[in-house]
């Protein structure tokens, strides 16, 4: 793999972070884009980003050597890593405290979690 650098002059996504996978597919003549129509090709992670003094930004993406660059013309789109940006509880215990507020008899139907672990 080796770097490489992708100027932007325009800002960037702001959830776009160090670790994103970054895509590419050509757009064609009439300047349109079909994600369906075109071949994807997925360039590597995103190793930094910079905003320079003038407003455009650079991305340094480890790019596989078997991929080529991206043209001008090219759309370019990143995906997040499934394995850093998981969502739920992290842990090794939790404990609930559930209460009924009302001076009436209630039914628990169900309850639920998605519990991740955080050590591995």
């Amino acid at each position: 793999m080796a770097d490489v650098t992708i100027t932007f002059a325009n800002k960037l996504n702001t959830s776009l972070q160090v670790g994103d996978i970054m895509f590419y597919t050509a757009i064609s003549a009439d300047g349109s884009f079909n994600k369906n129509s075109g071949t994807t090709y997925k360039m590597g992670p995103v190793k930094q980003i910079n905003e320079l003094a003038n407003g455009t930004f650079t991305l340094v993406v480890d790019k596989d050597n078997t991929v080529a660059s991206p043209g001008t013309s090219s759309y370019i789109y990143f995906v997040k890593d499934s394995r850093a940006n998981r969502s739920g509880v992290s842990g090794y215990y939790a404990e609930v405290k559930l209460t009924n507020s009302k001076t009436s008899k209630a039914e628990l139907f169900s309850i639920g979690s998605e519990v991740n672990e955080s050590s591995k």
